[in-house]
């Protein structure tokens, strides 16, 4: 004879079963699904950042000039993206200040004023001028042999005339300084200023290649550092800073754009 009371514990056993397996399935399948979403994601932040670099360069060593359109399908095509991470890409280099969005005609580099210099050189001054009082007190002594050998290396460049090296080792410099400075909120606050003013003097550059500017004031820098002086290493990278705005803003008619630049002096290189 069947046992009812028997049969209905089987049944209530294996339905309980049934109902673990299915939240264990669940639960397993949420746990895939949500370590795809989160490897997609993160992979997605990492290549907008990626497009967001290599444009940034580009635009930076001018291979992108001040007032050119950005290409959105060429560029798709070369780097092998969707649209989407690039067009996030250009709204963060819209943020920084590195290219305009014109509604119904697409996505320009921005074109440099004169105004560009006289903002944001004091602000580079006053932030890079804290970095060396900081740095000149915190360099270790391979650093400051690492900062004497970018400084040799620009004043060979300086002799030979080579524009690229001299303008690698000019933002390798101030990034050594940067760093020594051991303040990682100040290395941020300065790190878009810095590319910005690259950017102005890649500019410069590229109309008049004046490499003798300033090579006099990166070595007085140098030297204040290497004896351990603060408020002279701060006073020398702050005039050195002014003076660069001085220099590019020769370049720079007021309220004008790159295109329109001013004949510049036949002695300005002599002039450091």
């Amino acid at each position: 004879m069947i046992n009812p009371t028997k049969n209905a514990s089987k049944k209530s056993k294996k339905k309980l079963d049934n109902r673990l397996s299915f939240i264990y399935r669940s639960s397993r399948l949420y746990t895939i699904y949500n370590r795809r979403f989160m490897k997609n994601r993160f992979n997605y932040h990492n290549l907008v950042d990626s497009v967001h670099d290599y444009t940034k360069d580009m635009i930076i060593k001018l291979h992108y000039k001040p007032g050119q359109q950005l290409n959105e399908t060429a560029l798709i095509e070369k780097l092998g993206i969707s649209r989407s991470p690039l067009r996030e890409a250009f709204r963060l280099l819209e943020a920084e200040g590195f290219v305009i969005r014109r509604p119904g005609k697409g996505v320009y580099v921005r074109k440099i004023n004169a105004n560009d210099v006289l903002e944001l050189f004091p602000v580079r001054a006053a932030l890079e001028s804290l970095a060396a009082e900081l740095a000149a007190e915190r360099l270790t002594e391979k650093e400051l042999e690492n900062l004497e050998k970018i400084t040799k290396k620009m004043e060979l460049a300086t002799e030979k005339r080579d524009v690229k090296a001299y303008a690698r080792l000019n933002i390798d410099f101030h990034k050594e300084i940067v760093k020594g400075a051991r303040n990682n909120r100040l290395e941020l606050m300065i790190k878009n200023a810095g590319q910005q003013a690259t950017w102005l003097f890649f500019a410069s550059l590229y109309y008049k290649k004046a490499l003798n500017y300033a090579m006099i004031s990166h070595r007085e820098i140098y030297l204040a550092l290497k004896d351990r002086n603060a408020k002279e290493a701060a006073d020398r990278i702050k005039k050195h800073i002014s003076d660069g705005a001085k220099y590019i803003l020769e370049y720079f008619p007021l309220e004008g754009k790159i295109g329109d630049l001013q004949k510049v002096p036949e002695d300005l290189e002599d002039r450091v």
